[in-house]
């Protein structure tokens, strides 16, 4: 007797909380590192967007939504839209996402 299982790889992830991060969500989570968009210092989707300009404002906006359910940024609603800045209670966490990053770029200064 065979015993199917319907489970999909998405509902194992969300149910175990694992969320990986893709280059597009480390590029965004870097930019806003770099200007140092925490806690009461936010800014603009529209502006992350003009940011990185290689990607679609659409792709963008999908990947803060992510990083939004993920917990690393914060949404601030404004009258204007919706602003973010990263969570900094998860600080360290963004910090060991983006390390490649910072290495790249220090990389290059050199």
């Amino acid at each position: 007797m065979q015993i199917y299982l319907s489970v999909t790889l998405y509902d194992i992830i969300t149910k175990l909380k694992l969320m990986t991060y893709d280059y597009l969500s480390k590029i965004i989570l870097f930019s806003l590192h770099r200007k140092g968009y925490y806690g009461a210092k936010h800014t603009p989707v529209v502006h992350v967007c003009k940011r990185i300009p290689q990607h679609s404002c659409k792709d963008i906006k999908k990947k803060i939504k992510e990083l939004i359910k993920g917990g690393l940024l914060v949404p601030y609603p404004t009258r204007h839209g919706l602003d973010v800045h990263i969570n900094i209670n998860r600080l360290s966490e963004v910090k060991t996402l983006i390390k490649p990053l910072e290495d790249e770029m220090d990389y290059f200064k050199e």
